[in-house]
């Protein structure tokens, strides 16, 4: 069988494994979806009637098959590294973007030079959290690598970067309606689903079928490592019941929808007009609903109370409120002593 669901640790990971082979040639890939893994496979076949598949074969004797270069590296680690959780692409996409910056070097020859030139590059319009995570994700690939004797020298202390809140960047009512006017097939359902229910990016696109329940969602694998269970509307299994049939957009697909939205809106400039903004919208719309804040922790997943708080002073008008009754007790207090 050409195309079959991918597993890992026989665990299905929401993605098809594609496998063609010729003679003594065989090609091997992954997909998100069916209709990618099919192309794919097309191509695999037109590679390998046309003799443009590779022919040298892989020697797997010891020596030979230490990967030294980061390239080599980050091939010999998919599939191991990260296997099974939901940051498992991003990390490979970040692992793939510090490759574009520093070049395909020999493992042993990264160093606190080239921390210094990724730092400098990764600094030029991203926050220092998002700096860090990439950081974070060199620092484990490369202990990875050590661990394996790959690399053979120390790993360099990271450069961490201070920081800050950030702006908290959350979807208007109007701005919504244009979004999704915007977006193109399942991606506005993708946005639906996120906004009424806080979840990540990683948790949308990697649901299965036994995740959903009438008036739940349960996450087992999340961010911070925690499983949750998010209620739902029948509005919202409705729409999540729809692309889990349809099949979910990947990752990159959703990217280039949500740039072809945002310029769209005339929104290229407002560099926090991300995809995450949806999570923060429904932060925001539970906080200024009056729901209580441990509440909020609970249905958004955050670890601590801390990232909840965050949204506190997003609802002004229990502030108000909360000046009205101070007043209105001094007042009350004053008249009883008179």
């Amino acid at each position: 069988m050409a195309i079959y669901p991918d597993k890992k640790a026989g665990v299905l990971t929401g993605r098809f494994a594609v496998e063609v082979q010729k003679g003594a040639q065989r090609l091997r890939g992954r997909k998100d979806t069916l209709a990618e893994a099919k192309i794919l496979e097309a191509e695999f076949r037109l590679a390998l009637d046309s003799g443009a598949a590779p022919t040298s074969k892989r020697k797997f004797t010891a020596k030979a098959s230490r990967p030294d270069t980061l390239s080599e590296a980050i091939k010999r680690a998919d599939g191991i590294l990260w296997s099974g959780k939901t940051s498992e692409d991003t990390a490979f996409q970040q692992l793939r973007a510090i490759m574009g910056i520093i070049g395909d070097r020999k493992l042993d020859a990264i160093g606190p030079s080239e921390i210094d030139d990724l730092v400098i590059e990764l600094s030029k319009g991203r926050t220092g959290a998002t700096i860090n995570r990439y950081l974070s994700t060199l620092s484990v690939f490369l202990k990875w690598c050590l661990k394996r004797e790959y690399r053979t020298f120390p790993v360099p202390s990271m450069d961490w970067q201070d920081e800050d809140e950030g702006r908290i960047r959350w979807i208007g009512h109007n701005e919504e309606g244009a979004l999704l006017g915007a977006l193109r097939g399942t991606v506005a359902d993708v946005v639906r689903v996120a906004i009424a229910t806080g979840m990540r990016r990683s948790e949308i696109l990697t649901l299965k079928p036994d995740q959903l329940k009438p008036n739940w969602v349960h996450l087992w694998k999340t961010k911070n490592g925690s499983a949750r269970s998010v209620p739902i509307s029948p509005k919202t299994y409705a729409e999540i019941a729809s692309l889990l049939k349809l099949g979910m957009p990947s990752a990159s697909k959703l990217r280039y929808e949500w740039q072809l939205a945002r310029e769209a809106m005339g929104l290229m400039g407002d560099k926090d007009f991300v995809f995450h903004c949806c999570r923060h919208t429904c932060a925001t719309r539970l906080v200024q609903a009056n729901v209580n804040l441990r509440v909020v922790q609970t249905f958004l997943g955050h670890k601590t109370i801390q990232t909840t708080l965050r949204y506190a002073h997003l609802n002004d008008h229990s502030l108000t409120d909360a000046l009205s009754i101070m007043q209105t007790f001094h007042e009350n207090s004053q008249s009883v002593h008179t």
